[in-house]
């Protein structure tokens, strides 16, 4: 009875997954850089620029599993808690940004103020931290292996910071962290495209 060789699945290499995060990585630094400038008051508010705001997050789930891969043989327990905590606060953030682009401008502003008072707002909060803590516990990995620029790892940490206190700092310190951010994430996107 002739024998058949088993079907092969196809794999995927690590450097198709690099090239996959970092063309997130460009795409969420584009994304952020427009918030910033939406956020900062020289963009314009329109619909186009509140339907894409919550994309810079999907996209940063990407990339920051790319990276993750890249260092995950080295990460320990510290790298895999950090962007796990990253991972979950950054999805927390997805659900915030789409209530906040296309949910909120449709309420009348009492209606905002009550949600925000409520477990709407506690949600947030929550999202926000876990999202700084686990940004910062994830840098630490990254920076402690040193697989990548040490600039850009904290770049992106520093980043990070008035993105997930940005109900406590002032207004100003968004748009700042959200363009240093997009510069850790483009120079962190180059990097991955190096990766054999």
């Amino acid at each position: 009875m002739p024998t058949t060789a088993p079907a092969t699945q196809p794999t995927t290499s690590p450097a198709t997954l690099y090239r996959l995060s970092a063309v997130a990585g460009f795409l969420c630094a584009l994304i952020l850089l427009i918030n910033a400038g939406r956020r900062g008051g020289v963009i314009a508010n329109s619909d186009l620029t509140h339907v894409i705001a919550p994309l810079g997050e999907v996209f940063g789930l990407v990339v920051i599993s790319g990276l993750y891969f890249r260092q995950r043989g080295r990460g320990g327990r510290l790298g895999l808690v950090g962007y796990a905590m990253n991972f979950v606060g950054m999805a927390g953030l997805i659900g915030a940004e789409f209530i906040l682009n296309l949910i909120f401008p449709a309420l009348p502003a009492a209606q905002v103020t009550a949600l925000l008072a409520g477990p709407t707002g506690a949600v947030f909060k929550v999202a926000s931290l876990l999202f700084l803590v686990g940004a910062a516990l994830f840098a630490a990995a990254l920076w402690r292996v040193a697989l990548l620029p040490r600039p850009a790892v904290l770049l992106y940490a520093l980043g990070c910071v008035p993105i997930g206190l940005r109900g406590v700092l002032p207004a100003l310190t968004l748009p700042i962290g959200l363009a240093g951010v997009s510069a850790a994430l483009v120079w962190l996107s180059v990097e991955l495209l190096r990766e054999k």
